[in-house]
Parts: structure tokens; sequence; C-alpha cells
């Protein structure tokens, strides 16, 4: 049987074979493109979508500040203020006196007490103690609380109605006690600080009601300073003056302590006994205070008073025997020939002054003890030691400055 021949297959021209392959091509181009990307199995706690990187703008930090330790300085910088206490109703008008650079002298500073700072407000019509604001730097911010309990455990709690003064708050009563006037009082801690507003007033309920609004006040008020100064480790001073760089911060014998600025209102305090238009007014003033080394409970403290003439500074210095007598407050003290004719000194019953002018400078030297009494038989010489030192050195801080 003879086979029909076939019709012989089509053939593609090149053309449509060279199409082909390039579909094929692309198809397989598709397919691992999807194997690669789409079809990847996801890791668990991947997700399956390619991370992106999104641009952050660097935030540029500013440069810290490096924090003070807090010394007795920085911590009297924290006191309330001619400012702070003339924003404050019923005591506005309290007169400051001079810083009290304490430091751990007084023996009866609770455990973990580092040192501690003072000054009192006077009332500008007789003179007398308005109110106390004291600091105290601690160990630690439980030793601080530990020791606004003990110092106020002995006294008649009250309770002030308003949010917390710092971290904790003790408000009592202190009843006079022999010389020491009674009052109304908050201590308060912020962190390892302690703070204290004392009302020197009559244990009443009248006089409570009075005082303790403005007491909580200036306790406000202070336990903002106290904030800044434990963020910051110290507060702004006024820029340094002539007073304070003539002020030394070295003596022989004698650790130093610190210094504050001083005001001619806080120097001479209530001078109600005298005509204001007289009482002279000093353009700068700083102190220094220095422990001695021999004598741990006393002090001598070095004050120094910008005039802004020779004569008016002269004229201060030359008061200094007169007013003693005509206060009867204190008797002449002999001086050696090198500090005769440029200072003058008095004796008075707790302690030792001499004042010396030195162009328009006045330098007003004391040794005296802040919690005792001082041994008047070697603080004479002392004195005298001092005054010689800072005398014969006082120009010489300037130099370079």
């Amino acid at each position: 049987m003879d086979q029909k021949p076939t019709a012989a297959a089509p053939k593609r021209s090149p053309h449509s074979q060279s199409a082909t392959t390039i579909i094929i091509a692309m198809l397989v181009v598709v397919f691992l493109v999807f194997l690669l990307y789409v079809a990847k199995p996801v890791r668990p706690g991947r997700s399956a979508a390619p991370a992106r990187r999104v641009p952050v703008a660097r935030q540029v930090q500013p440069p810290s500040s490096p924090k003070v330790e807090i010394n007795d300085t920085a911590l009297a910088s924290a006191l309330l203020t001619v400012v702070d206490v003339g924003a404050t109703p019923v005591v506005a008008t309290a007169a400051p006196g001079l810083i009290e650079l304490n430091d751990n002298l007084d023996p009866t500073l609770p455990d973990g007490s580092l040192f501690y700072v003072a000054r009192e407000w006077h009332n500008p019509v007789n003179g007398s103690t308005w109110f106390v604001n004291a600091l105290t730097k601690y160990a630690s911010s439980e030793t601080a609380k530990a020791g606004i309990e003990k110092l106020s455990q002995d006294f008649s709690r009250i309770e002030i109605k308003g949010e917390p003064v710092g971290d904790s708050m003790i408000a009592y009563i202190q009843p006079t006690q022999g010389n020491i006037p009674g009052g109304l009082s908050i201590r308060f801690t912020v962190a390892g600080l302690a703070g204290k507003v004392q009302m020197m007033t009559a244990s009443t309920s009248a006089a409570t009601d009075t005082m303790l609004v403005p007491l909580y006040d200036l306790a406000k008020a202070q336990a903002d300073k106290l904030r800044g100064l434990a963020a910051k480790g110290a507060m702004d001073f006024p820029p340094a003056t002539n007073a304070l760089k003539f002020t030394p911060k070295s003596l022989a014998g004698f650790r130093y302590i610190g210094s504050v600025p001083v005001t001619s209102l806080e120097w001479m305090g209530v001078a109600i006994e005298k005509d204001k238009s007289k009482t002279p007014q000093f353009i700068t003033g700083a102190l220094s205070r220095f422990n001695f080394n021999t004598r741990p409970g006393e002090v001598a403290e070095v004050i120094v008073m910008e005039f802004a003439t020779a004569d008016e500074a002269t004229a201060f210095r030359n008061d200094l025997i007169a007013e003693a007598l005509r206060e009867n407050i204190g008797l002449p003290l002999p001086l050696p020939a090198e500090l005769d004719g440029v200072a003058d000194a008095v004796e008075q019953e707790s302690m030792l002054e001499l004042q010396a002018a030195l162009g328009t400078y006045v330098v007003d030297v004391n040794v005296f003890s802040p919690f005792g009494e001082i041994n008047k038989f070697v603080a004479k010489e002392d004195l005298i030691k001092i005054s010689q030192e800072v005398v014969n050195n006082f120009f010489a801080p300037a130099v370079g400055k």
C-alpha cells in the first residue's frame, strides 16, 4: 500500500523566530525577578518590604556648661535678695544684713550637713530682726530630709494649706527661749539642699495668721532658687567688682571659706539713729571669711568697700573710733607704727575690728566667733598680723586684671 505523501510542516521566518526568543527571554527575566523579590519567603519578625533608609536631620546639641561644685559662695548666691523680698507683701520693706558664711562652724548642725549660710532681715522701723533666711548643703537628699526633721522635732508643727514647698516641708512654731526669740518657721529640702525661713513673731494665733502668708511666699521663692542651684551648681552673683577683686582669697594660717558681694544697704543695716543724708554710701563692696587653723571656732572676716574719692574713704575710716565711743560699744586699740596713720581699731565685747583707708578703698578686718567667744588676748595679735598682711598686699591682686 502506497503511502501518501504528507504536507511539509510550515517553516518560521527568521524574524518570527527571533521575536519568539526575545519573548521567552523576557518571561524568564520576569519570572526570576518574581522569585527574587516578590515570592521571596519572609523570615519571622521581618517585614516583606525592603527597609528604606529615611534621612534624619542631625540635631546639634548645645554645648553643656560645666557644673560648678556647690561651695559656700555658690550656696550664698541662692539666698533671697532684695528683689525677692521686695515682691513679698508685709515684709517688702525689710532691710538685708550681711551674708554670713557659717560653713560647718555651728556645733549643733545635724549629721550629714556640710556647711550653711544665712542672712538676717531687719524691720526698718526699729531695726530689730524681722526674719531669718538660711541654706544648708547636705551630703545627700536623705540626710537633708533627716536634718530638717531633727531640727524641728522639738517644736509644735502647723499645717499649711497650699502646694508643698520643695521635696519635703515642715512648718512649726518656735516659742521664745531665754534670749532666743520665738517665731514661725518653714523648713524644706530640694535634692541635697535645705532651706529655712523664720519669721520672728509672737507665738499667738493672730501673729501666725498675719505672717503665715508672707512666710509661705518667701519659702516658695527660696525653693525655686534652690532648684536652680541644684541644676546648675551656682546662681549668678553680680559681675566681679573692684571690691571683689581686691578682697583677699587666702590668709596665712587660715582656711578660706568664701567670698560674697556687699552692698551699702547690707553694711549699714538699719541706721535709724543716723541722719540718712549723711550716711556714707560706697560704690562696691565684698567680704571674705576665713577660719582659724588653730582655733576652729573663730573666724577672720575682711570687708572691702570702694568709695568715689579718697577723702570719702578716709572720712569713713575716721568715724570708727568716734562711733564706738559715741555708741558705747568699744574702746580704741593701740596699733604698731606700720598701721598707725592709715588704720584705726576698736575692741568690742565679742569682736575686734580694724579699718584702714587705702586710696579710695576702706578695708575692714574683724576677728570674732559666730557661735562662741574669742580668745581676746591672742586675737589682738592676730588682728594686727592679718591687717598687716592685707594692707601690705592689698593692691597686688589688681595686677593684670
